[in-house]
């Protein structure tokens, strides 16, 4: 018999599941000689009819089968907590949970007292009939790659291999920069400079920025150089280290060449030369301190495209679309500042799905599994997504790529209706440039004219210098996670979070000077506090990991 999932247990008692509009027992299987698959997934304000709705008669048609739903609130918290309710009481789940946010914990929650399917056995199995009919394993790699699709398969087993959540990929290029830093250009041709290609040219050029007056108005107002350790693709200190020899990526920690061997790169002499040129220009108020503590996205946009007044920064770093004032012409004075020679670039690996779930009470797998691999299908995908060819939407050969992308005839997905299921099916390709499924830029008004175009486009910009430069130049693979036994994952505990605040802390306090980097006894207290934290029990464990994961 199923146990109750206890963590969850004390949210059952104040929810209830008014939001549902079928009775939850509904049951799965031959109904009058034609499969049904039932779906619980979560009501929206876009989508005024699953029922009646285009895309599930096109899935309907396309499965031969009937589809009916479970409905949960729109709110994730509430879903979840509807879920636990249902658990709790011992209601039948839906045969397919769609969209359900669930933490890496809730998902081994369910999934080790009984009530999501452990997809591992189907999904490890290279013969697996339904994965090479829609070619999942391929398309992952074709579209985002070995590393996303090892992370997609791996990064949220439970410690016995388990795999409770369906693992796909749809993510967009223009996201994986870690650090985006871009370059007032206007300042470059005022004062008669070329982009720096190398470190040592960067430094010369902000030493410009400070002394120079790039701005006009007689002041010296200038920032060099700004960022923001805690806003997104904002952490400046990490570039800067990244051009040092050795290289960082604070996701990941670990580095993790082609042999498979582990390591970290924060305890080496080439980091703390780094840590040391993060020192200098701190020193020299070419990167501001400003960088350590500005956490409002207000204070960042206020420097970038100021309200009034000249623009006051020459590198800024951040994410545009985030931080960058809509509609303030400023912001045609930056441009993406290229890779240096020689640095590392710390990417991101393109981002995985593991929100869809078949329970243990679906009474038809092969019915319940088809239905998510057909996500992999193009027009599967278009469907969900754009709704109906030719009515909503065409294919047609996209401005600026020169590549087959879709024009919107109807916003199909943004305007309530009933067409489509929306953006979070669990597909398999990439948001962007040339994806088959993403709208393209048909019009002129689209070529970067405008400032919210441009804003739009300086992403674009970021991905065209880093990714290329990246693929080609950094050193190893990523490394995003593994499956530790419960033994190693007792073992390990809380370091990698404990240590991962702490180094970043330690970096900040050596680069305003708090702490001496040129002092051994200092670097040596540095190493030791980490170890004393669980380092070396942590590259033990990850590397027993990875060595059996092959």
């Amino acid at each position: 018999m199923k146990r109750i999932v206890s963590l969850l247990l004390a949210l059952a008692t104040v929810m209830s599941l008014a939001a549902c509009g079928k009775d939850p027992g509904t049951s799965s299987g031959e109904e009058a000689g034609r499969r049904v698959l039932t779906i619980g997934i979560g009501n929206s304000a876009k989508i005024t009819d699953y029922e009646d709705n285009w895309f599930t008669n096109y899935m309907e048609d396309y499965l031969d089968c009937d589809i009916e739903f479970v409905f949960f609130a729109s709110d994730s918290g509430e879903r979840k907590s509807q879920l636990t309710t249902m658990v709790a009481g011992g209601e039948k789940l839906p045969d397919v949970l769609f969209n359900f946010s669930l933490n890496t914990d809730e998902i081994h929650l369910y999934g080790q007292d009984g009530y999501f399917m452990d997809l591992a056995p189907y999904f490890d199995d290279p013969d697996w009939e339904l994965a090479k009919k829609y070619g999942w394993h391929e398309k992952m790699v074709e579209f985002v790659g070995e590393d996303t699709r090892r992370q997609a398969l791996y990064s949220k087993r439970d410690p016995h291999g388990a795999m409770y959540y369906w693992p796909s990929s749809c993510p967009s290029d223009t996201d994986r920069t870690v650090a985006m830093p871009f370059i007032n250009t206007s300042w470059l041709d005022k004062l008669g400079l070329e982009m720096p290609t190398t470190y040592d040219e960067l430094v010369e050029v902000l030493r410009a920025f400070r002394d120079k007056d790039p701005n006009g108005n007689g002041v010296a107002d200038e920032i060099p150089m700004i960022g923001s350790t805690t806003l997104y693709c904002g952490d400046a200190p990490q570039w800067i280290i990244n051009n040092f020899g050795d290289y960082c990526n604070d996701m990941y920690f670990y580095t993790y060449d082609e042999n498979g061997k582990i390591d970290v790169p924060y305890v080496t002499e080439e980091y703390r030369n780094g840590v040391r040129a993060l020192r200098d220009l701190v020193e020299e108020k070419l990167l501001t301190s400003l960088t350590w503590t500005i956490k409002e996205k207000a204070e960042l946009s206020s420097i970038w495209t100021p309200a009034e007044g000249a623009t006051t920064a020459g590198v800024i770093f951040g994410y545009p679309v985030n931080y960058v004032t809509a509609g303030d012409e400023d912001v045609f004075q930056y441009a993406a500042l290229p890779p240096l020679e020689g640095s590392y670039i710390p990417v991101r690996t393109k981002t995985t799905n593991s929100s869809h779930y078949i329970t243990t009470d679906c009474e038809d797998f092969d019915l319940a599994a088809e239905f998510l691999m057909s996500f992999c299908d193009i027009d599967v995908a278009r469907a969900c997504r754009r709704g109906e060819e030719g009515v909503d939407w065409v294919e047609d050969i996209d401005l600026k790529s020169g590549m087959p992308m879709v024009r919107e005839i109807i916003d199909a997905f943004n305007e309530p209706g009933n067409k489509t299921w929306g953006t979070n099916g669990p597909y398999v390709g990439w948001y962007g440039s040339g994806s088959p499924w993403s709208g393209g830029s048909y019009t002129k008004d689209a070529s970067e004219e405008t400032p919210n175009n441009y804003r739009g486009g300086m992403l674009g910009q970021i991905q065209k210098a880093n990714l290329p430069y990246a693929d080609e130049h950094n050193p190893s693979p990523l490394f995003f996670s593994t499956v530790y036994t419960l033994e190693e994952t007792e073992e390990n505990g809380a370091a990698l979070a404990n240590i991962k605040t702490y180094l970043k802390e330690a970096r900040a306090k050596f680069a305003v000077g708090q702490w001496d980097i040129d002092d051994d006894a200092q670097w040596q207290d540095y190493l030791d506090t980490m170890e004393k934290m669980g380092l070396s029990t942590l590259i033990k464990n990850t590397q027993a990991a990875v060595d059996r994961e092959g």
